[in-house]
């Protein structure tokens, strides 16, 4: 009678064993398949050629004060808030720049000097509402600048470590790019807690120098995403996932290019042609990609490439080579929960182009000096057939 009981024991024991099993195989293999990243090809025969009016509407302007002291160089970044608009700009302040919504300078935030709370150089910053803060970049070798939103200044964070570009996960934590810089160890991202290593991520074997400043995307959705590689990355908190695969066909550059050196990524972007993403923002409804294509010679064509996620429509528009500059390459872009695309340009330029055409435009507007502050200017995205 034992030996029966035990027999029935085991069987049972087996029977539940198996139930896990396969339990586990069938949820693994339904989270495999929900997590499995999705590929948009670019098509560049379906773009259309300077026709911005088929992506953007409901066009508006924000001048922004312009005095001696609150110009505005090339190149600046910046994040717009519900209430204010924080402009970095690196070529004549150095330091973070504060207006309200309706252009008018409230203050600087940050100094370079040799006194607190000053610093000698800095990269970039980001804005940590929560916290009512902004943290600046001030050093490449990972020192933090921490300030109030009223530009308080609070205290100094060293993470010793190189620092590229730099965004927020959870509480006193923080997203590192540091390049494919080798310097830094076998990881170009990391999640730091304080200054200790959490995670590292994206391991390479490679000698190619420091990259990306513009790898984490500026929009509701937070994104990762380096130049020249297809990966697109979801960040939520301390996790990174990969999300979408952006297909160039023959104009993607090869794996074991980018996995090359410097002198081998060289020669390859002088002799053939490529397309490259510069900047890759998100939200629910849309993605949008900023593309630049070379033709082994020399700057062939910018591409705004726009998807709408929810029906998988896209828009591609093709802008000719002297408009480069446009939302591609100098001016910083965002995108708001509301579809807005947020950027900064010299003045309203759907009028000026409709006025005198392209080329004429981006010539007399990029060859001038810089005597007034540039314009934030809003465009509700959409893909109008």
């Amino acid at each position: 009678m034992a030996e029966i009981e035990k027999y029935n024991y085991k069987k049972i024991l087996m029977k539940n064993l198996c139930f896990v099993f396969l339990a586990l195989i069938f949820f693994s293999c339904k989270e495999q398949k929900d997590f499995s990243q999705k590929e948009y090809v670019f098509n560049k025969n379906t773009a259309t050629e300077n026709d911005l009016n088929k992506l953007f509407s409901d066009v508006d302007y924000i001048p922004l004060e312009s005095t001696n002291e609150t110009l505005i160089g090339f190149n600046p970044q910046l994040y717009v808030s519900s209430s204010k608009i924080y402009i970095y700009d690196h070529q004549y302040n150095k330091r973070v720049l504060v207006f309200n919504r309706e252009g008018g300078f409230e203050r600087f935030i940050g100094n370079v000097g040799g006194g607190p709370g000053e610093y000698t150089m800095a990269k970039n910053f980001v804005v940590n509402e929560p916290d009512d803060e902004v943290i600046i970049n001030a050093s490449p070798t990972g020192t933090l600048y921490h300030y109030g939103l009223d530009g308080t200044f609070r205290n100094i964070e060293s993470l010793k470590v190189s620092i590229s570009a730099f965004t927020l996960a959870d509480k006193n934590k923080y997203w590192i790019y540091t390049g494919r810089n080798t310097l830094s160890g076998p990881d170009r991202l990391l999640l730091y807690k304080g200054n200790q290593k959490e995670k590292g991520f994206l391991p390479f074997d490679s000698e190619r120098s420091p990259a990306d400043s513009e790898c984490f995307g500026n929009s509701p959705i937070r994104t990762f995403q380096e130049s020249f590689y297809e990966n697109i990355y979801h960040i939520k908190g301390d996790s990174l996932r990969l999300m979408y695969k952006l297909n160039f066909g023959k104009l993607q550059v090869p794996q074991n290019v980018l996995d090359g050196t410097d002198e081998d990524f060289g020669n390859f972007i002088k002799q053939n042609p490529y397309i490259a993403v510069f900047r890759y923002l998100e939200n629910n409804h849309f993605i949008y990609a900023g593309l630049i294509e070379y033709d082994g010679k020399e700057l062939k064509a910018l591409y705004h490439w726009v998807i709408d996620k929810r029906n998988d429509k896209d828009a591609i528009i093709k802008m000719e080579p002297e408009n480069t500059y446009f939302m591609g390459l100098q001016y910083p872009l965002q995108l708001t929960e509301n579809d807005e695309l947020v950027f900064l340009m010299n003045s309203p330029f759907f009028n000026e182009i409709n006025k005198k055409g392209n080329g004429v435009f981006y010539k007399e507007n990029f060859s001038r000096k810089v005597y007034e502050n540039p314009i934030l200017t809003t465009c509700k995205l959409t893909i109008i057939e």
